[in-house]
């Protein structure tokens, strides 16, 4: 007989995982370890549920790390209960922030995806893309398109940038056109 233990978030509660009923956060296999090795590992990864003497309940009285919980960039397993399919445990990690503290990710930046951090590059990349549209000329046919946009190629060659894109054209240059050059 196997006596597991939740540690974590679950520790002390009674619920049922997939068939597994949990009593005050305790859970009895009848066997041997060995016969149960993988229900032990599937339940240890899944629900945090360790047999007596693992080292994770060393030290614990099943109760989170409150310690550890507290430090910036710190990571936890988050379980919504349903996966994509609908079924099982769906885990994600996700980033603690420090107690008291607030993070908007995508605050600042060119994009809403941005990174929070004030992106010093673009004032750089705006600079080069207006410096190569100065540089166009209205009676080159090559460094304009049939619809009156500067070309994407001929703007990376003039501003030495490969990677520019039409869309960077048009944040930085919003309506330039030939006849307007």
């Amino acid at each position: 007989m196997i006596k597991l233990t939740v540690f974590g978030a679950n520790a002390g509660k009674t619920f049922n995982f997939r068939g597994f009923g949990f009593n005050n956060g305790v859970l009895v296999l009848n066997g041997s370890a060995a016969e149960n090795d993988g229900v032990i590992k599937y339940l240890g990864r899944t629900v945090q549920a360790f047999p007596d003497g693992h080292e994770r309940l060393e030290n614990s009285n099943g109760e989170r790390d409150t310690k550890a919980d507290t430090q910036p960039g710190h990571t936890e397993t988050v379980s919504s209960g349903i996966q994509p399919t609908g079924t099982g445990v769906a885990t994600q990690t996700a980033a603690v922030s420090p107690a008291g503290g607030s993070a908007e990710a995508g605050s600042e930046g060119i994009h809403s995806e941005g990174s929070g951090q004030k992106d010093s590059w673009v004032d750089g990349l705006k600079e080069k893309v207006t410096a190569a549209a100065k540089k166009l000329d209205p009676k080159n046919d090559d460094h304009w398109s049939q619809l009156g946009k500067p070309m994407v190629a001929a703007m990376q060659q003039l501003s030495g940038i490969p990677t520019l894109t039409r869309r960077d054209i048009d944040n930085f240059l919003p309506g330039l056109a030939r006849e307007k050059a």
